[in-house]
């Protein structure tokens, strides 16, 4: 009976260090072929908003020009990090950030485009 509760210990902490080991994300990920279907003086910032739902951030300038952004930040432990006592101090964890920035004219229509990506990888102890 010991044995039995032994595995099924076991087997619970592998099930628990399994699911805690995915992705941590948020924000609005765009995708790249997404970017590529809209066109410059012709889409407008209500064609995005519509495809890509609510920006994460908006600002107009005082020339009557605006611009809407789309963050998305995720991040990764790597297996180390679920060592007992000292996983999170030899663990890493990989951290992507995108941005990318839709431009319109005061009409409204898109001009411009841009889009910025990092990937950091890095733990207490140090990055790669």
């Amino acid at each position: 009976m010991k044995n039995v509760n032994k595995i099924l210990l076991s087997l619970g902490l592998i099930c628990t260090t399994s699911l805690l080991s995915g992705c941590m994300s948020m924000g609005t990920k765009v995708d790249p072929a997404q970017v590529g279907q809209f066109k410059k003086g012709v889409t407008t910032e209500a064609d995005i908003v519509s495809v890509l739902g609510a920006p994460n951030q908006r600002s107009t300038q005082p020339d009557g020009s605006s611009s809407i952004a789309y963050m998305s930040m995720s991040g990764r432990p790597d297996a180390a990090m679920f060592i007992p006592y000292i996983g999170p101090f030899i663990g890493k964890v990989e951290n992507q950030t995108t941005a990318v920035n839709f431009v319109f004219d005061q009409s409204g229509h898109l001009t411009a485009t841009s889009t910025n990506a990092t990937t950091m990888r890095g733990g207490l102890l140090g990055g790669d």
